[in-house]
């Protein structure tokens, strides 16, 4: 497996279709209450497999270059996932999506998840701006995107369309040199 280690408990790994399916269709059911709120995707997951064709598409569009999504481990358990849902090569930048199960939270394991997918990003994609775009009601999310040093752009009305109504979204950046700064800080 590959695996992005950011310190003794917590990894960030690339998913494996078939040896990852059954663990995360089972963190997705067991939270399906609560990531139904946030995660328009959550409802149309019905059977593991298709968990396994989400994280198959994932891999394939990982070994196109056009994203980079990763299952976030603590402990070598599953507890969430991250990435880059896709890569804009004429703007050097990219968009960020996150989600951690309800029991993981209040960890500080979302943070330092983000740390570690925007060191890649700007490091080793040469990325100038990560972006991300949080529901409004969202607020640790929000606060997740704000701990890490994203500036609000904005609000996007009707960004997002979950459980039958629309929702509007804070859009958030990030540009390489205020994420050097605060590296050095």
């Amino acid at each position: 497996m590959f695996s992005y280690a950011i310190d003794d408990h917590l990894a960030l790994t690339l998913p494996r279709p078939a040896a990852d399916a059954q663990e995360m269709f089972t963190l997705i059911d067991d939270n399906r209450a609560d990531l139904t709120q946030w995660l328009r995707f959550v409802p149309r997951l019905k059977v593991v497999a298709d968990e396994q064709r989400i994280l198959t598409t994932m891999l394939q569009a990982y070994g196109n270059g056009d994203a980079l999504t990763t299952i976030i481990r603590l402990d070598g358990r599953a507890v969430g996932m991250i990435g880059y849902n896709h890569f804009y090569a004429s703007t050097h930048s990219a968009d960020i999506g996150y989600w951690l199960a309800p029991a993981a939270r209040g960890q500080n394991i979302m943070h330092r998840a983000l740390a570690a997918m925007l060191t890649i990003g700007f490091q080793e994609y040469d990325l100038h701006k990560a972006e991300v775009v949080v529901l409004k009601e969202n607020e640790p999310s929000n606060q997740v995107a704000l701990h890490a040093g994203f500036h609000l752009d904005g609000r996007l009305r009707a960004a997002e369309y979950i459980r039958g109504k629309y929702r509007d979204g804070n859009l958030y950046s990030l540009l390489q040199p205020e994420w050097s700064r605060k590296q050095a800080q």
